[in-house]
């Protein structure tokens, strides 16, 4: 009788330790969240965009001469779009604001580019950098709308009526292309502080 008690006795720790252990499984929601952008919150930072993600790296592709721009969210409201081809930009500015998962862009009638100085080609403005002219275009202001998704818990976005993708910028901050668009003299000509 001593061994079916004492049997008992440890049937009984040994249940008694498995319930405890069950509740302290880890539930899902008390992991720490990956540091991911957070998802109205697009002020300060800087978006790249190109026509092709690869979803296993969860990374945007751009493999071409003219496709790929730069999203510069100045603020809760502002933003500049500098696009690339070859070694010419086109840069615009804008305003935004958010809707459900959708953020809608607003763009400026004025854009800027570059074009080639015919008269000074074979002149060049710091290392091998040919100058240019800045040049202005009238349009009309338009409306764009990209939407959020996510990639392995990154933040995305598509531009449906481009077809390209933008995620956060891992090249350089903000302020670096602040300071590129003030010395290449578009800075001013787009008067961000003033819509």
């Amino acid at each position: 009788m001593k061994i079916s008690n004492i049997f008992t006795s440890c049937l009984l720790a040994t249940l008694l330790v498995s319930c405890n252990n069950a509740d302290k499984k880890t539930d899902p929601s008390d992991k720490p969240e990956a540091p991911t952008q957070a998802t109205n919150n697009l002020s300060g930072h800087v978006y790249y965009f190109a026509p092709a993600i690869d979803s296993t790296k969860c990374t945007v592709i751009a493999e071409c001469d003219c496709c790929s721009d730069d999203f510069l969210f100045l603020n809760e409201n502002d933003f500049i779009r500098i696009a690339y081809c070859m070694a010419e930009q086109t840069v615009i500015k804008g305003t935004y604001a958010f809707e459900k998962d959708n953020v809608i862009l607003k763009y400026d009638s004025l854009s800027y580019y570059t074009e080639a100085d015919q008269n000074n080609e074979i002149k060049t403005v710091g290392k091998d950098k040919k100058e240019y002219l800045i040049k202005t275009e009238i349009g009309k202001p338009s409306l764009d709308t990209i939407t959020q998704f996510t990639c392995k818990d990154k933040v995305f976005y598509k531009n449906s009526s481009e077809k390209s993708f933008g995620t956060i910028s891992e090249k350089d901050s903000i302020q670096t292309y602040i300071d590129e668009l003030k010395k290449d003299g578009f800075w001013n000509k787009l008067n961000p502080n003033k819509n």
